[in-house]
């Protein structure tokens, strides 16, 4: 009996102990609203959640709740869009917190929908703005403002994604997770992420059914900062964390490239703070550069590092030099081709008179032009007397 107190003590023991542990992770992290769409009835749109359909694709009948698919445990909200028009929901929210952000698990049945998961605000222009967005397109996943501009990774149909977004408003910046894996970091946002009000799901242009399903909106108390020790430079800089989450692997990135840290991996302490070195990378490149530190729960801080300009000023030109020797002559190269024919040039001159042949044989030509004259005459007498005896009667 001893025995089994003693079991059952230390069990509750462990469980407080885990339950503390997911408190202190998860404590900067605050839940505006979130939604499994489980308490709706199948074949209905959720507008007893707060949802509002927007625009409605190929017809009210396809924009509801289903159980053909689902994330967990059996149903999601479907939207399915049309030829030339969108489909399109949004639930209301409003948080003055400088940072939120969204985590959402979406499938589709092609990337050729343009399906897209956004912070929205319907009457910011004639279709709205997005805010911090990420979509399905052209094989990919892709992230951006209102244009996906920025490509995160590929794209597989019929596969539930987790989408996890943090956007801050002051410095208009954002970044996505997909799957838990950190893919997309200080994506700018170039609209004004103060006038978020809601959270939006569409389906582009196209006659595609995609699925949303375990959805979060949620705002950060943040806390933690990072400052570099020196801020200016060109070599090596210190970088100092506070606030992350304990325990907590820490990646380090330079103008969105993650960059190696000594020491590595970089790990906070039981206080959620962390000091490293870091070599800068772009020696050549000066300037303001971005470092930025995110901890594995998402949390984040950004410090601004100058690269000093070491060129100095262009000197004076130096003189001349001199002429070097003139180098071997090279190899002839293969005949071209023949070119076409010219056009006709104009006539040339006369040409002189050439010597005077010698004299001609006189009999020979008297009798080259004596005998067809006789031959004429004779021809013409006989045809005279012949046209007299013609005409004299008998």
């Amino acid at each position: 009996m001893k025995k089994i107190l003693v079991l059952a003590t230390i069990c509750v023991l462990c469980l407080s102990l885990i339950s503390v542990h997911m408190l202190q992770i998860n404590a900067a992290e605050t839940t505006i609203f979130q939604d499994d769409f489980e308490s709706y009835s199948a074949d209905t749109f959720p507008s007893a959640g707060g949802w509002q359909l927007v625009w409605n694709g190929a017809g009210n009948q396809y924009q509801v709740v289903t159980a053909n698919y689902s994330h967990s445990p059996t149903k999601s909200l479907q939207l399915k869009g049309s030829y030339g028009w969108s489909a399109v929901a949004k639930k209301d929210f409003s948080s003055s917190s400088n940072l939120v952000g969204y985590e959402v698990y979406m499938m589709a049945e092609t990337d050729e929908g343009g399906s897209v998961v956004a912070f929205f605000n319907q009457s910011a222009a004639s279709w709205g703005k997005y805010y911090g967005a990420v979509g399905f397109l052209n094989g990919s996943i892709w992230g951006g403002h209102d244009e996906l501009t920025q490509k995160l990774q590929n794209f597989t149909s019929y596969t539930w994604y987790k989408i996890r977004v943090i956007l801050d408003k002051s410095s208009k910046t954002f970044n996505v997770w997909i799957n838990d894996v950190l893919v997309g970091q200080n994506l700018v946002e170039q609209n004004d992420p103060n006038e978020i009000a809601s959270l939006h799901f569409q389906v582009g242009w196209k006659n595609v059914i995609d699925y949303f399903d375990d959805v979060r909106v949620f705002s950060l108390d943040r806390a933690s900062s990072v400052t570099l020790t020196p801020s200016t430079g060109f070599a090596t800089t210190t970088i100092v964390g506070s606030g992350f989450s304990n325990n907590s692997a820490i990646t380090i990135t330079w103008d969105g490239t993650t960059i190696p840290t000594i020491p590595n991996p970089l790990i906070t302490g039981t206080t959620g703070n962390f000091t490293a070195m870091i070599s800068i990378p772009t020696q050549t490149s000066p300037g303001d550069h971005t470092i930025n530190a995110t901890d594995a729960t998402g949390t984040w801080a950004t410090a601004a590092f100058t690269v000093v300009n070491m060129t100095g000023p262009q000197g004076l030109q130096g003189p001349k030099g001199e002429n070097g020797t003139q180098g071997l002559q090279g190899p002839q190269g293969p005949k071209g081709d023949t070119g076409e024919q010219g056009p006709i040039g104009p006539q040339g001159p006369k040409g002189e008179s050439g010597t005077q042949g010698p004299p001609g044989n006189v009999q020979e030509l008297l009798l080259v032009v004596a005998f067809p004259t006789a031959t004429s005459i004779l021809a013409i007498c006989i045809a005279v007397i012949a046209l007299l005896k013609k005409r004299t009667p008998n």
